[in-house]
């Protein structure tokens, strides 16, 4: 017969039942597991960018509204029966060895400036009606107003200043300054810049200046009659205003 493996016990194995106190601890532990587990954090996803078209070049940076004027500003506005603007252009005839030289000159300008109290031109936008240009010739002025500016189509030039402009040395006489602005001419901008005096008398101010530009920057083709007339590229604008005041 043979003996048990250790003295004193049954060799037989008998099934052992989890007490309650196991059975208590076992579901805190499982517990404590699912508690302690970590959920992964949602992040919504960002919204797409909105489309934006290409971005538009600028053809120049337009200078400040007359409207918006500083404290004491005073508003200047163009005396129309006495200011003008002009064009000079050279002619060039085939049968003629010395050029001539072309003038249009139109009365119909409208426009206001700001002046800050201490002196500066801070703002100004001119209007030239270049329907009413007038030469010494019948004939220039209608193909100006039909085919060569299409003024007919495009009556009106318009000057904005882009920069301030120190007056300080033009009172009772002519101060030299610079005008840089805006000019546009049959829906065409260009920055352009002008250079002349301005003077101050009593409430008036006058502002005599020119500048030399290309017609084909403003899409304006060169006057050329067949070869007889051609007109040189650029011409030069020029202005005489008058402003007093407004009200």
């Amino acid at each position: 017969m043979a003996r048990p493996l250790f003295p004193g016990r049954s060799s037989s194995l008998r099934p052992s039942h989890p007490s309650p106190l196991a059975w208590f601890l076992i579901a805190i532990l499982i517990l404590g597991a699912g508690c302690g587990r970590q959920q992964p954090t949602e992040h919504p996803e960002p919204a797409p960018a909105a489309a934006t078209g290409p971005e538009q070049p600028q053809a120049g940076t337009a200078g400040p509204e007359v409207g918006t004027a500083q404290p004491g500003a005073t508003r200047y506005q163009v005396v129309a029966g006495e200011s003008k603007a002009a064009y000079r252009a050279t002619e060039k005839f085939v049968n003629r060895e010395l050029p001539n030289e072309a003038v249009g000159v139109s009365t119909a300008v409208e426009g206001e400036f700001l002046v800050s109290p201490d002196g500066t031109l801070q703002a100004g936008t001119v209007r030239v009606d270049l329907r009413q240009l007038k030469s010494d010739s019948a004939r220039r002025d209608s193909r100006l107003r039909t085919q060569w500016l299409e003024s007919d189509r495009y009556p009106w030039a318009e000057f904005t200043l882009a920069e301030p402009v120190s007056l300080a040395a033009a009172d009772g006489q002519p101060a030299e300054v610079t005008i840089v602005g805006d000019l546009t001419v049959k829906e065409v901008r260009r920055r352009v810049t002008f250079t002349g005096t301005v003077t101050r008398t009593g409430e008036s101010l006058r502002i005599q200046a020119r500048a030399q530009v290309k017609m084909t920057d403003f899409g304006i083709e060169p006057p050329n009659i067949a070869g007889f007339l051609k007109v040189d590229d650029p011409l030069v604008l020029e202005g005489d205003l008058v402003a007093r005041p407004a009200g």
